[in-house]
């Protein structure tokens, strides 16, 4: 392992370079992500280079629609970071791994066990900014999985005090979200989330997430659209995760709310467009991860049919659906395909 400390400096400097432009420029993340492939090719692997091939298997998939192959360079990197055995870097790693590759090849269930790892090696290593977001992934993905609500509003309380200790805002303010939402859902209320005003952009993914799901499942279609219109433009800060599949997903269903018998052809046609684009990208996802996606899918194209007057076809893909979102654990959507 190369530990010089001049290489050490540059990686270091360059990775907080990457940070910074990680929602805003491709074109500099990837000049970032090659000069540390540069560098430990070059110079041999160092305890930093498995954040540089982790960033190379984001980019692989985020930009060039990769999945397998940058998941693979994600598994490489932790299995490096397991080899080096630096602890200061374990949490960061495996948690760039966990949000932004696993989800393209396994269940995102699987992520449910691995983040509170995650969190448990940061607070170990004295890495708390990276174990609060540990915490708030996996409530994230709790949600997003369709856990029961008792159990995320448990987890939340449980881990209230350490994620407060970590001192990461964002996920602190991310959490308070799910929470809300939770406690909505639980309590069978309708009543309005908010956030504190802010700018952060995987604050504000999460916060239109979590809106548009609670107005699709309430049929609030004039709310969840000027949602999905106001996380279009903060989509930049979710890029990788699991939200942007589920922002093609209810993008498409509430697109296809929004059509009735009364509405006008041109407003038709571009909402009947505008769901088709989002279900050939949500299939993308699908082709490399069919247990995250493919009831998802099915439910899309049941309501293609359903508003097309095609009801038996219609049924025949919302019994697709119930039984792939029975399958792989997506209960809240195994709900929706029932209605």
């Amino acid at each position: 392992v190369n530990e010089e400390p001049r290489i050490q400096s540059v990686m270091r400097i360059l990775i907080s370079a990457g940070l910074s432009v990680y929602t805003s420029s491709d074109e500099l993340l990837l000049l970032v992500i090659l000069s540390l492939l540069k560098l430990s090719l070059g110079h041999g692997n160092s305890p930093l280079s498995p954040i540089a091939y982790a960033g190379y298997g984001h980019f692989l998939s985020t930009v060039f629609k990769q999945r397998r192959q940058g998941y693979e360079f994600g598994r490489l990197a932790v299995r490096l970071q397991e080899r080096i055995g630096i602890r200061a870097y374990d949490c960061r790693i495996t948690l760039f791994f966990g949000i932004l590759l696993q989800h393209n090849q396994e269940p995102l269930r699987n992520t449910l066990e691995y983040f509170p790892n995650t969190h448990r090696n940061g607070l170990a290593a004295g890495d708390l900014p990276y174990a609060g977001h540990s915490i708030m992934q996996h409530i994230a993905h709790l949600f997003m999985t369709g856990e029961k609500l008792p159990r995320i509003v448990a987890t939340i309380r449980e881990s209230r005090q350490d994620l407060l200790k970590s001192g990461h805002q964002a996920s602190i303010g991310i959490v308070e979200v799910y929470e809300r939402a939770s406690l909505n859902l639980q309590e069978m209320e309708d009543r309005e989330l908010t956030t504190e005003n802010t700018e952060d952009k995987p604050v504000l993914s999460n916060y239109y997430l979590v809106r548009m799901a609670m107005e699709t499942l309430h049929g609030k279609w004039e709310e969840a659209e000027q949602s999905l219109q106001k996380m279009k433009a903060v989509l930049d800060g979710a890029t990788g995760t699991f939200i942007i599949p589920l922002y093609q997903f209810y993008g498409a269903l509430i697109s296809l709310g929004q059509i009735h018998p009364g509405l006008g052809i041109l407003r038709k046609r571009a909402l009947l467009d505008r769901a088709k684009r989002y279900l050939r990208t949500l299939e993308g996802y699908r082709a490399s991860a069919p247990q995250n996606h493919e009831n998802k899918c099915h439910l899309i194209q049941a309501e293609l049919h359903r508003v097309a007057g095609q009801e038996e076809k219609a049924l025949v893909c919302y019994e697709k659906s119930i039984r792939a979102a029975r399958k792989n654990g997506f209960l809240p959507e195994e709900a929706m395909a029932l209605e």
